[in-house]
């Protein structure tokens, strides 16, 4: 069987504060609003956009009753961080060091680029990456 090639690949995060994590994502790390759809039940999705990338941050109704995991990037098994890729993690970096966002982890020099990890408001890990040139 040949397996299908796939357009792109969306992330879907299930969210407490869905106005909190929209502005985290947004004026932060610089995604944009693509869609946003409310349905009968009062779920709410919220897709945002880079490129052709999509994060779905979803409010479900009833919210979950079940915790998120709990750890940082490299305790756990599993799907354990998001990455964003930038022209300037640097600037990026500073802005949120300027915020004194909690969790905020060191700018460092990788062989993928220039990176560092952060927390987002409901403790989801998010690496942002500005690759080598």
């Amino acid at each position: 069987m040949t397996a299908a090639v796939p357009s792109r690949l969306e992330a879907g995060i299930i969210v407490n504060e869905l106005d909190r994590m929209i502005a985290f994502y947004c004026q932060a790390l610089g995604l944009r609003p693509v869609d946003d759809r409310s349905f009968a039940s009062g779920t709410r999705i919220v897709e945002l956009g880079a490129g052709s990338s999509r994060v779905k941050l979803n409010r479900p109704e009833p919210p979950p009753t079940v915790p998120p995991h709990a750890g940082r990037h490299r305790e756990a098994l599993g799907l354990r961080y998001l990455t964003v890729v930038v022209a300037d993690a640097t600037a990026v970096h500073e802005r949120l060091d300027e915020d004194r966002w909690a969790g905020l982890e060191p700018l460092r020099e990788s062989p993928s680029g220039l990176l560092f990890f952060v927390p987002d408001p409901e403790g989801n890990w998010v690496e942002v990456v500005q690759p080598v040139a």
